[in-house]
């Protein structure tokens, strides 16, 4: 589903997974909070012509009734991940987010929702944007994990 979506322009597919995602917090029963989702790089989502975590995102604070905030922006562009190792993952995302969001009045948990992760080194960096911005807890949301 996630190929489809990323690569085959399955839109449809994000409302999907959105409401796939809403269940399984319900289930997990957290609290309210604020949905906002890791951007793309601004080439990237000009070629891919949207942001499939944006998608994703949005399905999900619909289908729980929470808001949603467009908090993050890129402000680095980056290599692809995807065949970097660990380390040079790690070094590729630093300073790449820049919240214009300031969460310091805010109380809600905010839930951070990306398609995949795999050593976390874009979560790490998006999270410590949205601290930097005075979010008091980054709940990181996931469809899948890969290695």
């Amino acid at each position: 589903m996630l190929h489809a979506l990323k690569y085959e322009d399955v839109r449809s597919v994000a409302r999907d997974l959105g409401e796939l995602l809403a269940h399984k917090m319900k289930d997990a029963g957290g609290p309210r909070g604020v949905i906002v989702s890791v951007p793309l790089s601004k080439p990237r989502r000009r070629e891919r012509g949207y942001n499939q975590a944006a998608l994703i995102a949005g399905a999900l604070a619909d289908a729980l009734d929470w808001p949603k905030l467009d908090a993050l922006e890129r402000v680095k562009h980056t290599k692809p991940q995807t065949k970097l190792s660990r380390s040079l993952r790690l070094a590729n995302m630093e300073d790449a987010f820049l919240s214009r969001f300031d969460f310091k009045s805010n109380k809600l948990p905010v839930y951070l929702v990306d398609d995949v992760a795999t050593t976390g080194a874009t979560l790490t960096a998006a999270t410590q944007a949205l601290k930097s911005a005075g979010a008091r807890k980054v709940i990181g949301i996931l469809v899948a994990t890969g290695h």
